[in-house]
């Protein structure tokens, strides 16, 4: 009696779909970026800041947040004092969108080098900051903007207070004759106390006031408190101005 087996060999075959991210989110460059002014005082500053962002890969990104930071340590992350924050709605694949953000400098909230202030930080990005687009390479989301940096310093800031405290009598004078008074108030808007300055009041057939338009007098401010105010006024003859000037 002899027996026999048949052995079956059976090919399946599978459909296997593997995403590949196509988006890569990067800094265009430092052609296309940078920040202005490169001092500031916090709180109380100003601050703009201009960047491109390119999309290497092929497919639209979709929107993102991108972050923007001060550094003490040369490394940008997520620890870093984050000066505002900016949403980009969609960069399709090989294109890029110009961001921007102006608002007032915070208070720098964390260092591991430096001082608080009265220093020197980097200023930087990180791109898609709270991780909504896969990409092809997440380590280029981190660019530094613009070196060495910006100066964050603890100082006074004097200004003008404003149109509705200052003013003059007279809107119509006649050159070396005319009785003219002017005042407005000077405020510290700093973080330090200002010492002693003089706040020099002039004539100009514009609105951009330098020191080569007609001096009128000056009034001596004593040392001022941030967060406090001053009145300045001047008055005496209107000067001689030549006809014509």
């Amino acid at each position: 009696m002899s027996s026999s087996s048949k052995r079956y060999n059976e090919n399946t075959e599978f459909e296997l779909q593997v995403s590949i991210p196509a988006v890569d989110l990067l800094d265009r460059g430092s052609a296309f970026h940078g920040f202005s002014p490169t001092e500031v005082i916090p709180t109380v500053s100003e601050f703009t800041i201009w960047a491109d962002i390119f999309n290497s890969g092929f497919s639209p990104s979709g929107p993102f947040n991108v972050s923007i930071r001060a550094s003490d340590d040369g490394v940008i992350n997520k620890s870093d004092t984050e000066i505002g924050k900016v949403t980009v709605p969609s960069i399709n694949g090989g294109d890029n969108a110009t961001i921007s953000y102006t608002d007032i400098f915070p208070e720098i909230t964390n260092v591991t080098v430096n001082n608080y202030i009265d220093d020197i930080f980097l200023v930087g990005l990180i791109i898609d900051v709270d991780g909504d687009v896969p990409e092809t390479n997440e380590g280029n989301n981190y660019p530094i903007i613009g070196t060495p940096g910006v100066n964050v310093v603890n100082k006074s800031d004097l200004r003008d207070r404003g149109l509705a405290y200052s003013g003059m009598n007279e809107t119509t004078v006649e050159s070396g004759v005319t009785a003219f008074s002017v005042f407005c108030d000077i405020e510290n808007r700093g973080l330090k106390e200002a010492e002693s300055s003089n706040v020099s009041f002039y004539a100009s057939l514009d609105t951009d006031i330098t020191k080569t338009d007609y001096f009128l007098g000056y009034d001596a401010l004593s040392p001022l408190l941030n967060g406090t105010y001053i009145d300045a006024s001047w008055a005496g003859v209107f000067p001689n101005i030549p006809n014509g000037s």
